[in-house]
C-alpha cells in the first residue's frame, strides 16, 4: 500500500503546493464551510481543509490541483467514468466534483484510443458507373412529407450515368400507387 500511496499522492510536494493554495481565500472552499474543517497533518505545521461529515476524512482539493489528482488516480488503470468517480470520491472532495471527473475522464486521450466500439460500421459500397444512359437507375421513396394536394410521399429516380433526376408525388406508398 505504501508504493501505491507514494505513486498516487507524493506527500511532501503535494502538501506544500496545496498549503499555498488553501491559505489563499478561494471561492471553491466556500461551497460547504459547515462540513469542512481545518485539520493539521501529523508531525508537520501544515493545515488542510477536510470534509469530516462522514466517518471517513476526505481531503478538499483546491481548483489548481484537481486535474493532477484526477490524472494520478485515473492513469493507474484508466478505469471507466463510474469507477473513476468512485475512486476519487472515496478520498477527496470539491465542488461539482462528479461533473469535473466525468469531463476529465471523457477527455482522456488514452481512454479514447483504446475504447472498444460495439457498433460495427460497414464501409460504403462502391458501384461501377454504367456505360450508357438509363442502363441503371436508382429508385427511392422519400417521406412522409407535409401533405400537399393530397400527396405525402415522393418517388425519386436517378439515372446513374447522366445523374438525371425524376421525382413523382405519391399519395401513399402501397405497391399499386408506386407502380403507376
Amino acid at each position: 500500500m505504501l508504493f501505491l500511496e507514494s505513486k498516487v499522492f507524493p506527500l511532501k510536494l503535494w502538501l506544500t503546493k496545496i498549503l499555498l493554495v488553501v491559505n489563499k481565500t478561494t471561492r471553491s472552499l466556500i461551497f460547504c464551510l459547515n462540513s469542512l474543517k481545518k485539520l493539521q497533518v501529523p508531525n508537520t505545521d501544515v493545515m488542510l481543509y477536510c470534509d469530516i461529515s462522514t466517518h471517513v476524512i476526505h481531503l478538499c482539493i483546491p481548483k489548481t490541483h484537481r486535474y493532477q489528482v484526477f490524472r494520478n488516480l485515473h492513469e493507474l488503470a484508466h478505469p471507466g467514468v463510474r469507477a473513476t468517480v468512485r475512486l476519487i470520491c472515496s478520498r477527496f472532495v470539491w465542488p461539482k466534483m462528479k461533473h469535473n471527473i466525468v469531463n476529465f475522464t471523457r477527455s482522456c486521450i488514452a481512454c479514447q484510443k483504446s475504447k472498444i466500439f460495439h457498433h460495427v460500421h460497414s464501409p460504403l459500397a462502391e458501384f461501377k458507373v454504367p456505360n450508357q444512359r438509363f442502363f441503371h437507375i436508382n429508385i427511392d421513396i422519400v417521406g412522409p412529407l407535409p401533405s400537399s394536394q393530397g400527396f405525402s410521399y415522393c418517388l425519386t429516380a436517378i439515372d446513374r450515368f447522366s445523374r438525371w433526376p425524376k421525382a413523382m408525388p405519391l399519395a401513399d406508398i402501397q405497391a399499386l400507387a408506386c407502380s403507376l
